[in-house]
């Protein structure tokens, strides 16, 4: 990732990492367990802190389309949406999305390449984002659409 940026750097090119750029992180379902938490926990630390400094970084993405799954899952599989949700909310919005925060104060996140947007931003709150995931209730924050 480190020459890749450095060459986004060099030509002035925006580019967005995601966490799955790091052999740890692929599309797949996750544990939860703390000794794997603790894990990508320093992870997110040390690519954060490593990546952070360049200008090209416009915005840290947890996953690339993992939520897609989930919103399959929503629509076909209930059983497993509501085994999945909580992991994917857990990993993605609870542990990277604080570790970017706690780590760089000018770069955004988001918990997916693919997103329905949020039902509520709040970045001084305890839980800042909460994703709209298969949900068509009305929010402030809803992708491009407006609403």
């Amino acid at each position: 990732m480190e020459r890749i940026s450095c060459v986004l750097d060099s030509f002035s090119i925006i580019g967005i990492p995601d966490a799955n750029n790091s052999p740890e992180f692929s599309d797949a379902s996750y544990p939860i367990d703390t000794a794997f938490l603790e894990n990508v926990r320093e992870e997110a630390y040390y690519q954060v802190r490593r990546v952070n400094h360049h200008p090209s970084l416009a915005l840290w993405c947890g996953n690339n389309e993992l939520v897609l799954f989930l919103v399959w899952y929503a629509q076909h599989q209930p059983e497993m949406f509501r085994e999945q949700n909580p992991r994917f909310q857990k990993l993605f919005l609870d542990v990277l999305l604080r570790h970017v925060f706690d780590n760089s104060r000018s770069i955004s996140y988001s918990f997916s390449s693919t997103t329905s947007g949020y039902i509520s931003l709040n970045h001084t709150a305890e839980k800042p984002m909460v994703p709209r995931i298969n949900e068509t209730a009305d929010g402030k924050i809803y992708a491009d659409s407006g609403k």
